[in-house]
């Protein structure tokens, strides 16, 4: 699915996947900003050809802007579903911080690279991946905590069916946590042409029965081959499901 971007501030600078994003790798959930993406419109063929032969996307570390909002404000590691989960990089990071993780993603070949590297870092045993799209088979259960991570992308993609599924997703007393992309700066290119600003996501979420943790756009810096360094504005949303 749809990667993850922004794992990493600027190594998500790729994205389209994580995903998500992003040295997120992460994620399908993500944008690809590169030239050089496939061709294909379908999904499931786009995801497939981001990371097949010769592709590495992501750096393999997790998404910068998650790890600084998890340090502000922790969560005690329970279970956590991180949407777009590309080739791990987020879902090893909660497994190493005492998660119980489930990572979705539509491409196989990402989830094989990431099930390999869970297999490699001794992480198999607490971490689950699942193909799926999230458009059309959702993951089933609930989670203390879900995980958007960039989940934006340059081919079809319903985010505001897939967010509302997500929120669905989190137990009594748990968490939503998306990040986005919101704006780029002028001298930036883009595969994504849409983007979200945190009022959209907020309006596209039935907020009864939440309370809302965080909810702003963040200025990231990042390299850029014109300027030395560009500015661009990631949304960072939290909401919290009120206990029953």
């Amino acid at each position: 699915m749809p990667d993850r971007q922004t794992h990493e501030r600027q190594t998500h600078e790729h994205q389209t996947h994580e995903h998500r994003t992003s040295g997120h790798d992460t994620q399908q959930a993500h944008a690809p900003h590169g030239t050089d993406q496939p061709d294909s419109t379908d999904p499931a063929v786009f995801w497939e050809e981001f990371y097949g032969p010769g592709r590495r996307p992501w750096s393999g570390r997790p998404n910068a802007l998650l790890v600084e909002e998890l340090a502000s404000r922790p969560l005690t590691p329970a279970t956590v579903l991180d949407l777009g989960s590309g080739t791990g990089g987020d879902a090893l990071w909660f497994a190493g911080l005492g998660w119980t993780v489930t990572g979705v993603d539509l491409s196989a070949t990402a989830l094989a690279i990431a099930a390999q590297a869970a297999d490699e870092e001794g992480r198999a045993s607490t971490i689950t991946f699942l193909r799926c799209d999230l458009t059309t088979d959702f993951p089933t259960g609930s989670w203390d905590l879900v995980v958007a991570s960039y989940l934006q992308s340059p081919v079809a993609l319903d985010r505001d069916l897939v967010l509302r599924r997500a929120a669905a997703a989190v137990a009594p007393g748990g968490t939503l946590l998306v990040l986005g992309h919101e704006r780029f700066p002028a001298s930036h290119q883009s595969a994504l042409t849409e983007l979200p600003t945190t009022f959209d996501v907020l309006a596209s979420l039935d907020l009864t029965g939440w309370t809302v943790v965080r909810a702003e756009p963040v200025a990231v810096q990042h390299a850029s081959a014109d300027s030395g360094h560009d500015e661009r504005f990631d949304h960072v949303i939290r909401i919290r499901k009120n206990p029953r």
